[in-house]
């Protein structure tokens, strides 16, 4: 049997800005991670983990997800992605169906998975140029990038945690 090798074209690697598709590749799972929480949160949509390991991760509509029992006739939303065989650990989306007919209301002030540290990954390189960064620019940042209020308790923790890290190293 023939040993086929997977090659990728790096301009399939997506943003949180890009819409999301069969086929885009991401270099980590943690990259896969970060890309797929901050493009829900953009869009104002909810995803519940279902299956993560070293080589599969999957998410589905949160209204849906009920413990381990996945009901695909109420909402098809769903994103699927592996790691390809030899792909050097490559993670790829391999389904993805953006269809949403559940009645999940909007988010339109929080976000559940818009943590303290999604928002320390988010203003980290804007604290390392300005140290002494408010929290309220820092809420206003969040509110006008991904239209959401978060906390001040998160905001809070979230510019302790960026300081903490940028003076550790």
């Amino acid at each position: 049997m023939e040993n086929i090798r997977v090659e990728f074209n790096l301009s399939t690697i997506r943003t949180a800005t890009d819409d999301l598709k069969v086929a885009d590749v991401f270099k980590t799972k943690a990259k896969l991670l970060k890309i797929t929480t901050e493009w829900s949160i953009m869009r104002e949509v909810s995803f519940t983990q279902v299956k993560s390991n070293k080589t599969n991760y999957t998410k589905v509509c949160a209204s849906i997800a009920d413990g381990d029992n996945v009901s695909r006739d109420v909402c098809p939303r769903r994103l699927h992605a592996s790691v390809p065989k030899n792909s050097c650990g490559y993670f790829m989306i391999k389904k993805y169906i953006g269809e949403h007919i559940c009645n999940q209301p909007s988010l339109n002030s929080s976000h559940s998975k818009a943590t303290t540290s999604f928002v320390c990954n988010v203003i980290l390189l804007i604290v390392r140029k300005k140290l002494d960064m408010t929290l309220g620019y820092i809420t206003d940042y969040n509110k006008a990038r991904y239209h959401i209020t978060i906390s001040y308790n998160k905001v809070w923790d979230a510019r302790t945690k960026a300081l903490t890290q940028i003076f550790e190293k």
